[in-house]
């Protein structure tokens, strides 16, 4: 199994988001500024922060402008772990200079 797939495959499952996606091989793909792109959903432009919070309950994980796949990767490495466990959840959000951080804490 492509480990890069399953990963995408892993975080669209927890989040049900696919707006944080990257760039695809779309030639256009990175001009979409004022709409996401027809191929993947990626739109280019924004100038909000994205903050993706992995884990358990009481101790999650933030990373702050960080890919959604990155910031996986970057947990399941920290944690030692091969995948998330059911009750691990990812929340991803973005957010202009300041936001609520009992948001992060939400399911």
């Amino acid at each position: 199994m492509d480990l890069e797939k399953s990963l995408k495959d892993v975080v669209l499952q927890k989040t049900g988001d696919n707006s944080m996606k990257e760039p695809c091989d779309h030639p256009g793909c990175h001009s979409h500024r004022t709409h996401p792109c027809e191929s993947c959903g990626y739109q280019a432009g924004r100038s909000k922060n994205k903050s993706v919070v992995i884990g358990f309950m009481g101790l999650r994980r933030a990373y702050l402008n960080v890919g959604l796949d990155d910031a996986l990767k970057r947990y399941l490495k920290e944690e030692g772990a091969k995948e998330l466990a059911r009750e691990e959840t990812i929340q991803v959000f973005e957010f202009d200079d300041e936001f609520c951080v009992y948001d992060a804490w939400e399911k």
